[in-house]
């Protein structure tokens, strides 16, 4: 029971903080802004690392934020097409280095309960291949989680819906990268393939 106590106190002191903000969505309804698509681990809980308030975001967290490729009545596709009907103008897919999902696919994982999903980031693990090689398997990760972001942006966009509202320009795709060691956060710049630092924003680093 004590490890349960903690989500009690946690929620007390959520609606002690934020009870007004409760109250007023539970009459008007959600119309959230973001459909955030990130890793399952627990070190990067999107709402908590970006401050987002309640009722600002829908969230889809797969093992390692993987996005799959369009599968008609997959529960991504229904969350995608739930989204969109909720006005949402924005997708964001965000990776995180120290990915245990990402870990588990550089060294051929054999789990039959894994890897079957690890195989939907197996083109990511090619290019990041193709890139650095294998010799150094903590670079190989670091690669492949980069990978993971722009093969996800990719697979979104086989989803009808996705790309149909992409191009009429009512939806925006974003990649960011969560730097955990370093405590930033990058963006993905789609035409270059590089990530670019956003946070802290003095430095202005460029990521290959």
């Amino acid at each position: 029971m004590e490890d349960i106590s903690l989500l009690i106190s946690g929620f007390e002191r959520t609606m002690q903080k934020h009870g007004a903000l409760v109250e007023r969505l539970a009459v008007e309804g959600q119309k959230p802004k973001f459909l955030l698509v990130s890793c399952m681990d627990s070190r990067c809980a999107p709402e908590t690392l970006l401050n987002l308030e309640l009722g600002t975001a829908f969230s889809h967290r797969p093992m390692g934020g993987f996005v799959h490729a369009y599968k008609e009545g997959s529960e991504l596709d229904a969350k995608l097409t739930f989204s969109l009907l909720k006005g949402v103008k924005n997708i964001v897919l965000i990776g995180h280095t120290q990915c245990g999902a990402v870990a588990g696919l550089s060294k051929d994982v054999d789990d039959p309960h894994i890897k079957p999903w690890l195989k939907v980031a197996n083109p990511a693990k090619q290019a990041a291949l193709e890139k650095v090689g294998d010799a150094d398997l903590d670079t190989l990760c670091r690669e492949i989680e980069r990978q993971v972001v722009i093969l996800g942006l990719k697979n979104l966009l086989t989803y009808p819906e996705v790309s149909e509202a992409v191009e009429s320009g009512a939806l925006k795709l974003h990649g960011l990268f969560y730097d955990m060691h370093n405590k930033a956060l990058l963006r993905l710049n789609t035409d270059s393939r590089t990530f670019e630092q956003l946070a802290p924003n003095e430095n202005n680093v460029k990521y290959a």
